[in-house]
């Protein structure tokens, strides 16, 4: 007597589907590997940590571009953005304040100075 043992068909699993980026391939205002485009290697002759910057730009040509916004206008086509910061301020946090506490010197005290 021969017996066969059934196997299950195949189920079909969901797949998901790739995420797409938020940042768009031809968004001028992301951060790219700048390498190759550039001269030299990052920060491509630029500076990387400047006070107040959000945007640091090498351009092909050599010239360096920063600005004080992430989406701050290019002076001239053809930027690359190697690094962008984003400095947010801290919500401001309470502090507690101390409620007024009543003087130890009644009212009636002779001795109090006044």
């Amino acid at each position: 007597k021969t017996t066969t043992s059934q196997t299950p068909a195949p189920t079909k699993t969901a797949t998901k589907s790739p995420t797409t980026s938020p940042i768009k391939a031809d968004d001028p205002y992301a951060v790219r590997d700048c390498t190759g485009v550039c001269p030299g290697s990052y920060p491509f002759g630029c500076a990387s940590s400047l006070s107040g910057t959000a945007s640091y730009r090498c351009h092909p040509n050599g010239g360096c571009h920063y600005s004080g916004t992430l989406t701050g206008a290019f002076p001239f086509p053809g930027f690359c953005v190697y690094k962008t910061t984003t400095s947010q301020t801290p919500a401001p946090t309470k502090t507690a304040t101390k409620s007024p506490t009543t003087s130890p010197i009644k009212a009636d005290d002779p001795y109090a100075v006044r």
